[in-house]
């Protein structure tokens, strides 16, 4: 097993535990994440909560990498 399908591993056990909220995002979080679902076509909700089970995870040093590994990961399990 390589380290991608560890880490997608580790997240999604986090992911069960996770809240969808964009009520504590910064404005800059929140445009991103929209960002990110646009130009990707994700889904909003599925976005938010893999960053938030990232961000539980840790590893990144803060929630707008979060967004953005989590649209990595999304990208990877569409495809």
């Amino acid at each position: 097993m390589d380290l991608l399908d560890q880490r997608l591993k580790v997240i999604d056990r986090y992911k069960d535990s996770t809240t969808v909220s964009m009520a504590d995002l910064t404005d800059v979080e929140r445009e991103l994440a929209i960002e990110l679902c646009n130009h990707f076509d994700l889904p909003l909700g599925s976005l938010v909560r893999r960053a938030d089970a990232i961000r539980r995870a840790g590893g990144q040093d803060n929630y707008s990498d979060c967004l953005r590994e989590a649209s990595q990961h999304l990208i990877l399990r569409m495809g």
